[in-house]
């Protein structure tokens, strides 16, 4: 229980108990007296989920260095696929919108800027998105997946199947 009131140390939404951050062993007591709960439940424990991979390792008892290789994982995870996600999107943007409905005379060189530009744009949406901490990065998760199934599934199937 010494990892959840170091966690909740750090960031007082991370762990609760009984709906109020578990700092020390006097507050969880005070906070569960005060709900009436007599015999704690798992119910009255309330995880953040952005922090139970980074808390996996040491509520194994593990050293926190494997904590740290655990977060260089995820970080690495995540700005491999950012990158690879914000370039497909620029390029496409700048593909399809800018060569093919705009300038279509346009020279490679005025192509690359275009799509540099739309590459910057579409990195500061992105982070604007997720500085507003959506409440339910799961969810989006899903959708984007969904968005991007629907527009590659009906092509994938005439690609297949189509006798032209």
């Amino acid at each position: 229980a010494g990892w959840m009131m170091r966690w909740a140390a750090a960031d007082n939404t991370l762990v609760q108990i009984c709906g109020k951050a578990a700092t020390d062993t006097a507050a969880i007591v005070a906070a569960c007296a005060e709900k009436g709960v007599t015999a704690l439940s798992f119910a009255d424990i309330n995880l953040n989920a952005d922090m139970i991979v980074l808390a996996t390792p040491e509520m194994a008892g593990m050293p926190y260095v494997i904590s740290g290789l655990v977060a260089a994982g995820g970080l690495a995870a995540a700005l491999s696929t950012a990158d690879g996600l914000l370039l497909a999107i620029a390029n496409a943007l700048s593909h399809d919108i800018y060569y093919k409905m705009i300038d279509q005379n346009a020279p490679t060189s005025r192509r690359l800027i275009v799509s540099r530009i739309l590459l910057v744009m579409v990195a500061v949406l992105a982070a604007y998105v997720a500085s507003t901490k959506p409440s339910d990065i799961l969810s989006m998760v899903s959708w984007a997946f969904s968005l991007a199934a629907g527009g590659l599934f009906p092509a994938l199937v005439l690609g297949v199947w189509w006798k032209r």
